[in-house]
Parts: structure tokens; C-alpha cells; sequence
């Protein structure tokens, strides 16, 4: 019983901060509500949750990234299951799945460095700022033992954490 309790806690404590952060997006201003609210991932896109998890009016965007197979597409209500294009049965890369960093009104990263990727396209972004709106602790697995990984043990608490962040875009005073 101790040792399922402490497992529960692990998983809640280590590894929630996707859905934490997913459940801060703001709901759309008046100006966004014009558009789809486009909120981008790079290589984090194995851990979005759900589609359930965007308010409504916001959608998934992929920046491109270090991983070169294919990625999910959006569900076409129109086609139904049976009107899918652009896929693939060799887990190829298609690039219709990519939005650029000025589609983007939120971008979500794991910040495991400098060169995190998403940071990395951020940054190379010069007509808008990107502002830090959440900032959640996630388990850095590499730096944090097995045994820690699995169980939290609160007096021997040993977990290394990174930063994932959802940042908002917004434009540059010119």
C-alpha cells in the first residue's frame, strides 16, 4: 500500500507538467477570436495530451524540429475517418504538418537547454517577443536515479527538474 501511494505521488509530482501547462492557455481575447488560436510544440509533440486539453478555438501546431517522422494530423470533421491525406505507411516525414513561428500565438517547450529547439526558432523570430506566461517542473530523467524516477520518497527526495513552459508571442515595438 506505502509503495502504491508513493508511486501515485511520483507520477503526479514528476511528470503532470504538460497538462498543468496545457490547462493555463487563456481562453481567446476578443482580437484572437477572429482565428484559430494556433499553440506550438517542437519536439515535445509526443506529450500533448489531447486535443481536449485546448480551449475551445485553439489548435495544435508543429514547428519543425530534430524529428523527421510523421506527425499526427488533425481530425477533418468534413471527411470523417475515411477522408485522411497525406499519410504514409513508412512513418515519413510530411511537411504539411508544419506551422511557421508567425502562425504561433503560444509556443509550449521543455527547456532541457539553451538549444532547446522551440528556443532556438523563438529566437529567430525578430517581429515578435515571446513572454513566459507558466512554468512547470518536469523530471529531468537523465539526472535523477531509477529509484527516484518510479518512487517519490520525501525525506530522500533526490529529482533533478526542467522547465516546461508555455510562452506567449507578442509583437515588437518598432
Amino acid at each position: 500500500c506505502i509503495l502504491s501511494m508513493s508511486r501515485s505521488v511520483a507520477l503526479s509530482k514528476y511528470y503532470t507538467a504538460p497538462l498543468r501547462v496545457y490547462a493555463a492557455l487563456p481562453p481567446p481575447s476578443s482580437v484572437q477570436k477572429q482565428h484559430q488560436v494556433v499553440v506550438c510544440t517542437c519536439g515535445e509533440w509526443y506529450r500533448f495530451p489531447s486535443s481536449y486539453y485546448l480551449p475551445e478555438g485553439h489548435q495544435l501546431g508543429f514547428l519543425p524540429s530534430s524529428f523527421q517522422g510523421q506527425l499526427p494530423k488533425a481530425f477533418e470533421k468534413e471527411k470523417g475517418s475515411r477522408g485522411g491525406t497525406n499519410f504514409n505507411d513508412q512513418n515519413k516525414e510530411e511537411q504539411d504538418r508544419y506551422v511557421t513561428v508567425d502562425d504561433c500565438d503560444f509556443v509550449v517547450e521543455l527547456e532541457s537547454s539553451s538549444d532547446s529547439e522551440c528556443l532556438q526558432v523563438m529566437s529567430s523570430d525578430d517581429s515578435h517577443k515571446w513572454t513566459k506566461l507558466v512554468n512547470e517542473p518536469y523530471l529531468d530523467a537523465s539526472q535523477t536515479s531509477s529509484l527516484h524516477r518510479i518512487l517519490y520518497l520525501p525525506y530522500l527526495h533526490k529529482a533533478k527538474y526542467l522547465s516546461y513552459s508555455l510562452y506567449a508571442k507578442q509583437q515588437n515595438e518598432s
